[in-house]
């Protein structure tokens, strides 16, 4: 898989493609961003120097586990909808198929071991920020708990005058 990959990319009008839609897909994200430009102008730009022979593989394999690490800790910090999640998932197969050497080199178990591996942490990986996707959307669907309180019956908890402020209680809570 990685020699198909490398193979792909390493063509010399796919690898200058990669390299010509990174730099516009980067121009537009930085025109308009927010809509995901510039992580797609970077990995097409990382993969199409790999693809040019600038750099090599284990390097560009680093530098998107990097860049998907990255990208995983921002999608948790920030909210969106799962597109800096789903590229730096991306980032991390890519750079985790890149990174090891041939399977010649490595025995065949270890290999299969490693593959397996991957896959498995790409699984659990992608289920929960897709579950994370999920309750994002379904509390922004959510009706405003404020509304829902406009109009009912509190009791106060502290003695309130009138143009003062102070706690009441509503369905046990404070």
């Amino acid at each position: 898989l990685r020699i198909l990959f490398l193979r792909a990319i390493s063509e010399p009008i796919i690898a200058f493609l990669l390299f010509t839609i990174g730099i516009y897909a980067l121009i537009f994200g930085f025109s308009s961003p927010g809509l995901g430009g510039e992580i797609v102008g970077a990995i097409c730009i990382i993969l199409g120097l790999v693809g040019l022979g600038l750099t090599g593989a284990n390097t560009t394999a680093l530098l998107l586990m990097g860049f998907g690490a990255i990208l995983l800790i921002v999608e948790m910090l920030t909210p969106g909808f799962g597109i800096k999640g789903g590229a730096g998932l991306f980032c991390l197969i890519l750079g985790s198929l890149l990174l090891f050497p041939h399977p010649w080199m490595v025995s065949p178990q270890w290999f299969e071991f490693f593959i397996t591996a991957v896959i498995a942490v790409s699984v659990v990986l992608g289920g929960f920020f897709t579950f994370m996707i999920y309750k994002i959307v379904k509390a922004r669907r959510m009706r405003p708990v404020l509304k829902q309180i406009v109009g009912e019956i509190a009791w106060a908890v502290d003695e309130i005058r009138p143009g003062e402020s102070g706690f009441v209680q509503y369905q046990g809570e404070y």
